[in-house]
């Protein structure tokens, strides 16, 4: 199997870096038109780049926090019991970023898994392809959204029993 280039588009420094837990998050990804998205955490902004051009969407507005003491302790736990971090006290961001993750829809909306969901849920902000929030969608419990199709969204939610499940999910905005 060969591959041939059709595009390259380097990507800043801050996209290889590790980012800084419950820090701002950076989410890269393609549109069905080829359209390179990236979503900007710290400046909460969407920078679309074509073949042709780039340009950025309007910052979001969308109000901060400061991590919480029970954050911190969360992920000091978990991280501080894996091997590159036992023993050392984490750093945290002054400021929580508002995503822990996204994923780029073929049709060109950004879905942005927020931080300040209810823990018997989970809440996606939709960014829409001018780079605006455009609603934000709940899913009852845990999921992660993995890929779209045509009327569904795909996601992973794990049972009671610790099995993790890919399910269809209608959504309706």
């Amino acid at each position: 199997t060969e591959t041939t280039p059709i595009h390259e588009f380097p990507l800043p420094t801050d996209h290889a870096r590790e980012p800084m837990p419950l820090g701002d998050r950076n989410v890269v990804g393609v549109s069905r038109s080829g359209d390179i998205w990236e979503v900007l955490g710290e400046s909460q902004r969407v920078r679309f780049h074509t073949a042709k051009s780039e340009f950025q969407g309007t910052p979001w507005g969308l109000p901060t926090r400061a991590p919480t003491e029970a954050e911190q302790d969360s992920v000091q736990r978990e991280l501080g019991s894996l091997p590159p971090y036992r023993g050392i006290r984490l750093t945290f961001p002054d400021r929580a970023g508002l995503f822990s993750e996204g994923t780029i829809a073929p049709v060109g909306e950004a879905w942005l898994r927020l931080l300040d969901a209810p823990s018997d849920s989970t809440a996606y902000l939709v960014i829409d392809n001018a780079g605006n929030p455009s609603g934000t969608v709940n899913f009852p419990g845990v999921v992660t959204v993995v890929g779209f199709g045509s009327h569904e969204v795909y996601v992973l939610q794990e049972d009671e029993y610790g099995v993790t499940n890919l399910m269809a999910v209608h959504v309706t905005r």
